[in-house]
């Protein structure tokens, strides 16, 4: 009984030891486990994932730089108007028109602009126009207005200048022949009206009238044998006949002239005979100096493209030199009449 109960009691204090050791052996085991994996598993994920997170870092990081690198390799054009101009300030009415426009594009990419052009704000036509990346273009636009007048020609917020539409002049006619002649059917509109005439070979009188039903004749050419040059008066809208009386070769031009602007002052010309200058832009109150070395008469007259009246600037006979105002407003032309070597300053 009691060596039996003694060993009995043993064996149990003594499995009760072994079971609490092995119960920390448990636990040291897997605090060993839980070491080995802080120590040695742990560490490897941990390093790893810092790897992967510095890869994706590291990715993240590329794809930045990418992107930047992407924008600045992104191309834009960069296209403008560097300048417009006309080629021409006065067309008849119906006639093209060509504006000159300067196009650049510093840009680092093709690229296209639309262009539009403007009389007085109003579109006359507009086009599109490509160009090239890094380039300049030069090009030309063309178009035409129905209504005479003045307009201001831009291209797009580019000023081109301003230009002048105008009617037609009216039809003129032509005439030649040797000595005395009457020609029919010369249907003139009202207004100024011009005679270019020429005469050789001859030594008598030389004169060129037009003639209607009225009570006098428009005498336009008066002279004594051989001339060249132009003379200019207001005449009715009517037909006239031309009465040419010559004893050579003769040619006539009859012409109507006609402007809606004209040469700013101040303006100079000479000739030695008879001609007519214009148009030019008066306004007003002008001064006018003229010399003249013949021996008969030296007029100078202004004369509007439509009116009945002109204003004389100078009516001399013989030499002349000096100096004298006159007062017109508008466009006019300058008829001169004259037998020797002439000089008119205008201003």
């Amino acid at each position: 009984m009691n060596r039996r109960k003694m060993l009995l009691a043993s064996g149990v204090t003594f499995s009760t030891v072994l079971a609490g050791c092995a119960s920390e052996s448990d636990d040291d085991s897997g605090n060993g486990n839980g070491n080995g994996n802080g120590d040695d598993t742990e560490p490897e994920n941990s390093d790893e994932n810092e790897e992967e997170e510095t890869g994706n870092g590291d990715e993240n990081g590329s794809e930045d730089e990418n992107d930047d690198n992407s924008e600045e390799e992104v191309e834009e054009p960069s296209i403008s108007i560097t300048s417009a101009a006309l080629q021409t300030n006065n067309v008849e009415v119906g006639e093209s028109v060509d504006v000159d426009i300067d196009l650049e594009n510093p840009g680092g990419a093709d690229g296209e602009i639309d262009l539009e052009v403007t009389a007085n704000g109003e579109i006359v036509t507009e086009v599109t126009e490509a160009v090239s990346a890094d380039s300049e273009e030069a090009i030309t636009e063309t178009f035409s207005i129905e209504d005479a007048g003045t307009y201001d020609i831009a291209v797009n917020n580019t000023n081109a200048g301003e230009f002048t539409v105008q009617e037609p002049d009216p039809e003129s006619y032509t005439f030649s022949g040797t000595g005395a002649s009457v020609e029919q059917g010369v249907d003139l509109e009202g207004g100024l009206t011009v005679v270019d005439a020429i005469h050789t070979g001859g030594s008598s009188n030389f004169q060129v009238s037009l003639v209607n039903d009225s009570e006098y004749n428009d005498n336009f050419v008066n002279a004594i044998g051989e001339y060249d040059g132009a003379s200019a008066a207001l005449i009715d809208a009517d037909e006239y006949i031309l009465d040419v009386e010559a004893d050579g070769d003769w040619e006539v031009e009859i012409r109507q002239p006609r402007a809606a602007s004209g040469d700013a002052l101040p303006q100079s010309f000479s000739d030695d005979g008879p001609v007519v200058v214009g148009p030019f832009e008066f306004s007003g109150s002008h001064i006018a100096t003229g010399s003249h070395s013949g021996e008969s008469n030296f007029q100078a007259t202004v004369y509007p493209a439509e009116g009945m009246f002109g204003e004389i600037v100078f009516n001399e006979i013989g030499e002349y030199n000096g100096e004298t105002t006159f007062n017109f407003n508008g466009v006019g032309w300058v008829d001169v009449l004259a037998d020797g070597n002439w000089s008119i300053e205008m201003e």
